[in-house]
């Protein structure tokens, strides 16, 4: 192997910009796509499978996470969740259950292409707490 060729591949890490939010990026987008592709894959009639009778049906699940989405990316920003937040309860239907989801995703990648390390580590208010954007993302429990 050619010896620049060797000294390129190890700088392409060092050269960028923001290596956490592109790694929180990259985990948003699996995450992201798994849920999308599931909304999709999954038949209308499953939609109100419940794995045990306690637990939400399938589409209350989505529903409920497309909400969480709206609410941890505006959270992000240091803002309220968005009208559309409050749209996804009560909602019926592989059809809107899927647009829910899909459409709060795209909410984030707004959000997500707007971030940087330096914002991802700024405390932002939410409520009356002070918590980093970069957990919001994945838990409601940050300190």
């Amino acid at each position: 192997m050619p010896r620049w060729l060797l000294f390129a591949a190890l700088a392409l890490p060092l050269s960028a910009q923001n290596p956490v939010t592109d790694a929180l990026r990259s985990s948003y987008n699996r995450m992201r796509l798994n849920l999308v592709e599931s909304a999709q894959a999954v038949p209308e009639a499953d939609f109100a499978f419940r794995l045990t009778p306690a637990q939400r049906p399938f589409g209350e699940w989505l529903s409920h996470t497309a909400m969480s989405a709206y609410t941890a990316c505006a959270s992000m920003k240091g803002n309220p969740a968005p009208p559309e937040a409050a749209a996804t309860h009560n909602l019926e239907g592989k059809a809107a259950i899927s647009k829910a989801i899909e459409d709060s995703f795209h909410y984030c990648d707004s959000v997500l292409n707007e971030m940087t390390d330096a914002r991802l580590a700024a405390e932002v208010q939410v409520g009356d707490r002070k918590l980093y954007p970069a957990c919001l993302l994945y838990t409601s429990r940050c300190v």
